[in-house]
């Protein structure tokens, strides 16, 4: 399928939504059963190294585009994981940097995208952030994972955390809503074990971050083998259509004062296409 920034400019929820069955259901012949994504990260900068993975600059598409995608995902077996919670939205210096956002920036910008996600869609994992917000790390931020997130939207799912660098504690994670460390065990397995012998984490908040990611996986029907399809879904003809009409829709022209368009084919005998994906 087309790159997100693609589906963004296709300005159309309706068929984002038949993209998330499609993924959904070659996800699930292919033995996954969680989707790392999409990244709701608001394009900000033109020097965002990951621009082309969000769907826009505008909260409010971000929004539109987010909610048939998970509703899509997690009806066909695929739990729905939103990404890169919160305002993650360049990569220079981005396993430190501090990004300093006021309350209404916050909640009318960098939010808005998984508020709707959540709210709305049902998403059933959130992954944190690599960043700090306002000087606390994000997969550490109470107030974003349990005070907003959780209390606020009454997200019912886990939190995730980015892969690799994101957590830096177990005792603030903890206390703080993370349930899961990705991909190993840094933080959380002995030391979180030490956290609890030591009285720093209570047994119950270990039973709360478990149940949490329980529920999501009961949700989905991970335990009752739902949700099964046949390898040969992957790529088929009416995937590959679903993507077809998403790279016609994706396609924006800025200007045509020369007329070149549309094509005028007893003029150009052919066409070069450049660049690294022209195979």
């Amino acid at each position: 399928f087309a790159t997100p920034i693609a589906i963004g400019s296709s300005w159309d929820p309706v068929l984002y939504g038949r993209v998330g069955t499609a993924l959904a259901k070659e996800l699930r012949a292919l033995g996954q059963n969680l989707n790392l994504g999409p990244t709701l990260n608001v394009i900000r900068h033109p020097l965002g190294g990951r621009n082309w993975e969000s769907f826009s600059e505008d909260p409010y598409l971000i929004s539109q585009l987010i909610v048939p995608f998970v509703k899509a995902q997690q009806a066909h077996g695929i739990i729905s994981g939103p990404k890169h919670f919160v305002a993650n939205n360049q990569e220079k210096h981005r396993f430190d940097i501090n990004n300093s956002v006021d309350e209404r920036a916050l909640r009318e910008i960098y939010l808005q995208g998984f508020k709707a996600a959540v709210v709305e869609g049902g998403a059933l994992n959130i992954m944190c952030a690599y960043n700090r917000i306002n000087g606390i790390q994000a997969c550490e931020h109470k107030r974003l994972l349990t005070d907003i997130l959780r209390k606020d939207w009454g997200f019912k799912g886990f939190v995730l955390s980015d892969f690799a660098r994101a957590m830096h504690s177990t005792v603030p994670s903890a206390l703080a809503g993370m349930n899961v460390e990705m991909y190993s065990t840094k933080f959380y397995g002995e030391n979180l074990v030490n956290a609890v012998t030591q009285k720093m984490v209570t047994e119950n908040v270990v039973d709360e971050l478990l149940g949490q990611k329980l529920r999501a996986m009961i949700k989905v029907g991970m335990f009752d083998g739902l949700h099964n399809y046949p390898r040969s879904v992957v790529h088929q003809k009416s995937h590959q259509d679903i993507a077809l009409e998403v790279a016609q829709k994706s396609p924006i022209l800025l200007k045509n004062s020369v007329n070149l368009l549309p094509l005028n084919l007893k003029k150009y005998e052919s066409i070069a296409v450049i660049g690294p994906n022209a195979k």
